[in-house]
């Protein structure tokens, strides 16, 4: 893919017949809960991203990703994903034979939303299920959290969450329904000292989550929550600001931050897998989970076992 250096939506327009084209063999062996659905999925060059687009083509879907990538202004201290992760997303679900539409852009910016959503319902027909997924990690007392990063985990983790559910439930509601997922965080069901701006939002997307289902229930549109423990993606795992959380210290070893880890989890895990978050996605977004809306699903590893309720 083309990276603008002003960082509009773009898509690799060079080819796209033969990028997009199924693979009638590997189609037909291709069925699943999802058959000939589409779901667009923010988020969707690596991680939890990754691993839900993959699981959604496997069961039969065509895909479309939007993603920011590197070169894109955000505060957070690890590295963000690059052209090359979100084309490599796009092949390995093109080589399970399901079409995948690939987009550069920021959740941050309505227009970017809007004309990926667009472009997804006019290129691939039609819009089954939205995952709400992109989210980043930046820590700092709360007292020092400057307007900076509070603004850019603010709008990415809430505001762009809104974003995505507003547009996808605009075309779901005028066309008989579909499946919401928002991913939010075992951050949003209880306080992480350190991380003002990260709970914030994520407890802000599960009372959003909770009035959309409210208010597109009898329109057939499905809106719920997954909330998950800590994960092993990027945004934990090389992140020098989730390093600090788990352990108190500036520089700790892979194995001091795991240890630290997995204090959080009643099963003594660190983390659980992206594959982990992706089975609940899965069931919220599929017919199993018809009468199923407004819930925050816990992928937790005995985390919410403490909660209060």
């Amino acid at each position: 893919m083309n990276v603008l250096p002003d960082g509009n939506l773009n898509t690799d327009d060079g080819n796209t017949d033969d990028r997009t084209n199924h693979n009638d063999n590997a189609q037909e062996e291709n069925v699943g809960r999802f058959h000939d659905q589409v779901v667009f999925i923010t988020g969707g060059a690596r991680g939890q991203g990754r691993a839900h687009a993959l699981a959604f083509a496997r069961e039969g879907a065509d895909i479309a990703l939007l993603d920011a990538v590197e070169g894109s202004s955000m505060t957070v201290r690890y590295d963000l994903p690059t052209s090359e992760d979100l084309q490599r997303t796009q092949e390995e679900i093109t080589a399970l034979g399901r079409r995948c539409l690939a987009f550069e852009g920021d959740v941050r910016d309505t227009a970017h939303v809007q004309e990926a959503v667009r472009r997804t319902v006019d290129e691939l027909g039609r819009l089954d299920v939205a995952v709400a997924n992109a989210g980043v990690f930046a820590l700092a007392p709360a007292v020092d959290t400057n307007d900076e990063v509070w603004d850019d985990v603010l709008d990415i983790n809430l505001s762009g969450v809104f974003r995505t559910v507003r547009a996808a439930a605009g075309h779901m509601s005028a066309n008989g329904g579909g499946s919401i997922v928002t991913i939010a965080s075992m951050a949003g069901r209880m306080a992480f000292p350190n991380a003002v701006a990260y709970v914030s939002a994520k407890w802000g997307v599960i009372g959003m989550t909770k009035t959309f289902a409210a208010e597109l229930g009898e329109q057939g549109v499905t809106v719920n929550a997954v909330c998950p423990t800590n994960v092993e993606t990027p945004m934990l795992t090389d992140n020098p600001d989730a390093a600090r959380l788990f352990t108190g210290q500036e520089d700790p070893s892979r194995e001091e931050v795991e240890q630290g880890a997995a204090a959080f989890t009643e099963q003594g895990i660190p983390w659980v897998q992206p594959e982990d978050v992706t089975e609940a996605v899965l069931f919220l977004a599929g017919p199993g989970a018809r009468h199923i809306t407004g819930e925050a699903l816990t992928v937790s590893a005995g985390q919410i076992a403490t909660n209060a309720a």
